[in-house]
């Protein structure tokens, strides 16, 4: 009887570590807000926007999009376009015509982390309408602040470098491995079709705090159309700078990191 209590308790502990391990994986939100200082952040599964509390000016982060055919009203299109396209519809044969200008669109955009000013989101698109239909995924973060944002503006050059140079995925693609600093490992990263390096410090997000630590994905997507749809997510942990240090432990309290809000 003792040996089958010891057991239990054995048993229960494991399940215990075994969920907390696991547990941001349980707590996505597809809507919520959050604010920093006179910015609210807001988010649905359909969009998400900043809002000046104080002019009530909102800028929309994103929106997700599914749609066939064409659109007249459509603001890419220019008037020439759309001009054309109006006749189509008064042709005899436009039912023939109009294949020549279908197309199908689809972006679906989902929130993944919210750390002071720092928003990030992965997008995934698909579009037809030309030779061959088009696809792929990739993270895009944004600022509050500034237009764009680096990872580069947030932590210093020697801890990127160190923890991109250990990366198996990043070694992968690196021509010259004798390099000492980050530009040039960016000089001597080559992905080829496969994937596309450039800029990939403006497409991260946070995921999890480890001590003192901050884990980040990186996301890297195809290098050209033959290889669309490829998307890898490059994983490294940073020292917590000091400028970070209170928004990340606020994001994590609150629950807006990218290991809880990912589905």
């Amino acid at each position: 009887m003792h040996h089958y209590t010891k057991h239990s308790l054995f048993i229960k502990l494991v399940f215990i570590v075994a969920f907390s391990l696991h547990i941001c994986s349980f707590i996505a939100q597809v809507g919520s807000e959050t604010e920093f200082k006179d910015i609210k952040i807001t988010w649905s599964e359909d969009a998400a926007y900043f809002q000046n509390t104080l002019t009530g000016k909102s800028t929309r982060i994103y929106k997700n999009v599914a749609r066939e055919g064409y659109d007249l009203e459509d603001h890419r299109y220019d008037s020439h376009w759309v001009d054309s396209i109006r006749l189509i519809e008064h042709h005899p044969f436009k039912d023939s015509i109009a294949l020549l200008t279908y197309s199908k669109e689809y972006e679906n955009s989902e929130l993944i982390s919210v750390v002071g000013p720092y928003v990030s989101y992965t997008q995934n698109w698909y579009y037809e309408g030309g030779a061959h239909p088009t696809y792929g995924k990739q993270i895009i973060a944004k600022s509050v602040l500034l237009d764009q944002i680096s990872l580069i503006d947030l932590f210093s050059e020697g801890d990127l470098f160190d923890a991109l140079y250990k990366n198996d995925f990043v070694k992968k693609y690196l021509i010259d491995s004798n390099v000492r600093e980050l530009k040039e490992l960016w000089q001597n990263l080559d992905g080829g079709c496969d994937f596309y390096f450039g800029g990939i410090l403006e497409n991260f997000a946070f995921h999890h705090l480890e001590q003192d630590q901050v884990a980040l994905r990186i996301g890297v997507s195809y290098g050209c159309e033959i290889m669309r749809g490829n998307f890898k997510q490059i994983s490294i942990l940073l020292p917590i700078p000091a400028s970070l240090e209170q928004w990340l432990f606020k994001a994590d309290q609150k629950k807006l990191l990218m290991c809880y809000l990912e589905k």
